[in-house]
């Protein structure tokens, strides 16, 4: 989880005032836009030793910034923290 959060914490680079408290990150931009500085909430649930969430939600700012920031920034960035599963097959459910 520590892996996670630091890398939550890079985001200062890139014009990002950080502030972490216990296993949350909050991010808020130091730039200005029609709508504000654009503010993004992270948190990191602990599901299992081996298995973590990570709830990203913008709270303020442009939405078209936050997705430019969570698809150029964000993702990459973490990628390699993802454990990617073979694909599951199709289960009939009890309706059909």
């Amino acid at each position: 989880m520590q892996t996670i959060v630091t890398k939550l914490e890079i985001a200062k680079v890139k014009s990002f005032a950080v502030r972490r408290k216990d296993w949350r990150v909050s991010l808020e931009g130091t730039r200005e836009s029609e709508k504000g500085p654009l503010t993004i909430a992270a948190e990191v649930f602990e599901l299992t030793p081996s298995l973590v969430v990570v709830e990203v939600k913008m709270k303020a700012g442009n939405r078209e910034e936050y997705e430019d920031f969570c698809e150029r920034e964000l993702k990459p960035g973490m990628q390699h923290l993802v454990h990617h599963t073979a694909s599951v097959p199709d289960i009939p459910s009890d309706t059909e």
